[in-house]
């Protein structure tokens, strides 16, 4: 992706990215060693640009592919790539979709499936050796050690599997819909609310006057507690879309940490594609 390689360029060494990027990854890309900091010219931008494409490639691809549930299509790894390219480069998300060009989903579906395969091979591949060695290299508690290792990596694969789909929340349920919506719900049940808290108000007020009811320690005890709740009431929600929305920056910054530690080990994968 030329274009996205030029786009991303001049910011490269600025983004996050880059400042997490391990400093012999950034001298293998070309950058050199200058007192205490590392300056880039421009080639090693530009190598620095494709390893980041192809990071962002490899994770849209690994991630987006081991969905359940929802569009794991072309156009939902486009939106992928874009988030990914867009939050490690800093440059805005329009410009990544006006500089980059259509990605070969399936090809590069099949160069990882035939990656991950030859890596498996050659883990089963047996040790050609007279005599037999302990798979799990722990002499005596191998027996022990080896399943409950098993089992610790498939519950921590399948604890994220299920926990990355509620780390996102979608915005969409809070807009205006004709055919109703959440927003309508809400006002329908705060009517019902602030018609419960008016009738409260007056007999408050009614006992205020005749003294029957409710005592005057009781009033003192219920209003300021009547007030809050009607203000939270009619504030929730938008309480509530701001609680998304900090859910949201928490879960796509979890997320990426997550993926990133998983996307750096594969990013060649992708880039192979760019070279």
């Amino acid at each position: 992706m030329p274009k996205l390689e030029e786009a991303l360029k001049p910011t490269i060494t600025n983004s996050t990215w880059y400042k997490e990027l391990p400093d012999s990854e950034k001298i293998e890309a070309g950058c050199a060693t200058i007192g205490d900091s590392i300056s880039c010219d421009q080639n090693a931008k530009s190598k620095l640009a494709k390893k980041l494409i192809g990071t962002c490639i490899a994770a849209a691809e690994e991630s987006v592919s081991s969905r359940k549930y929802g569009d794991t299509g072309s156009s939902a790894k486009d939106q992928y790539f874009t988030d990914c390219v867009s939050s490690r480069s800093g440059i805005d998300k329009s410009q990544v979709i006006q500089n980059m060009t259509t990605i070969a989903w399936d090809d590069i579906k099949k160069e990882m499936d035939a990656k991950a395969q030859e890596a498996e091979n050659a883990l089963n591949k047996p040790e050609e050796s007279d005599e037999a060695k302990n798979s799990c290299g722990v002499d005596g508690i191998g027996w022990l050690v080896c399943p409950l290792m098993s089992f610790a990596g498939s519950l921590g694969d399948a604890s994220y599997s299920a926990i990355s789909y509620f780390l996102s929340i979608d915005k969409g349920i809070f807009e205006d819909q004709s055919n109703g919506g959440l927003e309508q719900a809400w006002k329908f049940f705060r009517d019902i609310a602030n018609a419960v808290f008016a009738v409260i108000f007056l007999w408050i007020i009614f006992s205020q006057i005749s003294n029957v009811g409710v005592s005057n320690y009781g009033i003192k005890k219920i209003l300021p507690r009547l007030i809050i709740g009607a203000l939270l009431v009619n504030l929730s929600f938008y309480l509530c879309k701001l609680a998304v929305d900090l859910s949201n920056i928490l879960g796509f910054s979890l997320k990426g940490v997550l993926e990133g530690a998983a996307s750096g080990v594969r990013y060649s994968i992708g880039s192979s594609w760019l070279f």
